[in-house]
C-alpha cells in the first residue's frame, strides 16, 4: 500500500497557524494512528535532515518510537516488517517509493522503502546509497529481485528554478531565463541515482515504475502542499506492506 496525503485530507492539521511544528508533527502522527488503525510505535516519521541517511526498521525498535514524534534523524526508511507504516513529509522535494522482492521464491515476501529526495540528499546519494542497501539486503535470499519503484509529487521540471550552487552537483538541468538560473528536474536526477544503483555485478533486477502518484506541487497547489508557493502544510507520502494495511478511514 501507497499513498500521498494531501490538502484534502490533512487540512485541519494545518488550519490552525498558531500550532507550533512539533504540535503539528504530533497531530500529523496522530491522524496516521487513527485512519490506518495502528499504534503509534508502529508509524514511523523521521526527523528529516536533506542528507543521505538511511533508517532500517524492525519489530525490536519500534518501542524507541512509542511517545516520540519521530524515530530517528534521517531521509530514508527501510523495513520488512509489515506491521510498520512509513511516512515522509514532503512540499516540493521528491518522495521515493520502493517495492523490492526476491522474482524466484515463492513467498515473495518484499522490503519496502520510502525515500526524501530534494536535492542536497540528491547531492549526496540518498536514492543510489538506499537502493543500494536495499539490493545488499535482499541478494541474501535470491540473486534474482523485482523493484517496482514510484515517485510522488514534487515541483514539476520547468518551475524548479535554482542557482550555480545547486546545478553544479547535477546533470539533469538546463538554463532558466534569467543569467545564473537553472530549471532541475529531480525526477530524472533520482532515476539517474536508481539505474546506476541497479547496475549490480551479482544480482539480476528486473524493474517497474509505477506513475499513478506522479504529480506536480506548483501546477497543482490546489491538491499538495508547495514550500515555495509559500505553504506550510507538508504532504504525507506513506507506505506499509499490502497484507496488513487496514484502512479504517479516508
Amino acid at each position: 500500500m501507497a499513498a500521498v496525503l494531501g490538502r484534502a485530507e490533512l487540512e485541519q492539521i494545518y488550519r490552525d497557524e498558531s500550532a507550533n511544528r512539533d504540535a503539528q508533527r504530533r497531530m500529523e502522527k496522530a491522524y496516521l494512528t487513527d485512519a490506518y488503525n495502528l499504534p503509534e510505535e508502529q508509524v514511523v516519521a523521521l526527523e528529516q535532515v536533506h542528507g543521505a541517511t538511511y533508517r532500517e526498521i524492525d519489530r525490536r525498535e519500534l518501542g524507541q518510537n512509542r511517545n516520540h514524534i519521530f524515530f530517528a534523524q534521517g531521509d530514508a526508511l527501510l523495513t520488512a516488517d509489515a506491521s510498520v507504516l512509513l511516512c515522509i513529509r514532503t512540499a516540493d522535494c521528491l518522495p521515493v517509493f520502493l517495492d523490492l522482492r526476491a522474482s524466484d521464491v515463492d513467498d515473495g515476501a518484499p522490503l519496502i522503502g520510502l525515500i526524501h529526495a530534494g536535492w542536497r540528499g540528491l547531492a549526496a546519494g540518498v536514492v543510489r546509497s538506499t537502493v543500494n542497501r536495499a539490493i545488499d539486503i535482499m541478494s541474501r535470499r535470491s540473486n534474482r529481485l523485482e523493484l517496482v519503484f514510484a515517485f510522488g509529487p514534487c515541483i514539476e521540471a520547468d518551475r524548479y528554478e535554482v542557482g550555480v550552487e545547486v546545478i553544479e552537483h547535477f546533470e539533469d538541468y538546463v538554463p532558466a531565463n534569467r543569467p545564473g538560473h537553472f530549471f532541475l528536474d529531480l525526477q530524472a536526477a533520482a532515476l539517474r541515482q536508481l539505474q546506476a544503483a541497479l547496475q549490480h555485478p551479482h544480482v539480476s533486477i528486473e524493474t517497474r515504475r509505477i506513475t499513478t502518484l506522479e504529480a506536480g506541487t506548483l501546477n497543482g497547489n490546489d491538491r499538495y502542499y508547495s514550500h515555495r508557493a509559500g505553504d506550510t502544510g507538508r504532504n504525507l507520502n506513506i507506505m506499509m506492506i499490502e497484507s496488513t494495511a487496514s484502512r479504517g478511514r479516508s
